[in-house]
């Protein structure tokens, strides 16, 4: 455990668990075995240079996080886990990630770099998430990869979507409206 941690009253920290410092957790927290929270990533800037660390990792209460996890800090600005969010083991959670309350991430999900995820949300086994933003109440179910997205509220993404977004030169931002059904295995253009 790092300097200038804060860990709130009633929180569980398992074996083998690694704070870095300057990390805030709040009351109730529970970090199972081998799990990393507020190491520096590996963000690059245009000019190939290693992107700053300057943030910190701060999750608000009642938080669970399951066995080798990863949240890194962030670059800038903070990575902020808010109250009652629920996340399974081998996930990883990347710089400048906010995700908000009552959100639950299963098993083997990945969630790059400034992702933005609403309230309520759900997301499966083996999702990834890039440069996406997920409305409240957004439900991606497993196998899914959405980057450089904009996912409206209350949206159903099905099993085995994917966003595809890149022409060869360049990247265009893949929108999905409010109340939307995704079936499985579709392939997004934008």
């Amino acid at each position: 455990i790092g300097k200038n941690v804060k860990i709130g009253k009633n929180s569980f920290i398992g074996r083998n668990v690694v704070i870095y410092p300057n990390t805030i957790l709040g009351k109730n927290i529970k970090i199972l075995d081998n799990s990393v929270i507020g190491c520096f990533g590996l963000g690059y800037l245009k000019n190939k240079l290693l992107m700053p660390h300057l943030g910190k990792v701060i999750i608000k209460d009642n938080v669970n996080i399951g066995a080798n996890c990863t949240i890194v800090r962030g670059t800038l600005d903070n990575t902020v886990i808010q109250k009652n969010v629920k996340i399974a083991n081998n996930i990883n959670i990347g710089h400048n990630v906010i995700i908000e309350k009552n959100c639950l991430l299963s098993s083997s999900v990945t969630i790059a770099g400034g992702a933005r995820i609403k309230e309520n949300t759900k997301i499966g086994n083996f999702v990834e998430i890039k440069n996406a933003s997920l409305g409240r109440g957004v439900k991606v179910n497993h196998l899914s990869y959405l980057g450089d997205a904009k996912i409206g509220e209350r949206t159903n993404i099905g099993a085995g979507t994917i966003t595809c977004n890149y022409d060869g030169y360049k990247k265009s931002e893949t929108v999905i409206g409010s109340q939307s059904f995704i079936g499985s295995n579709t392939a997004l253009v934008a």
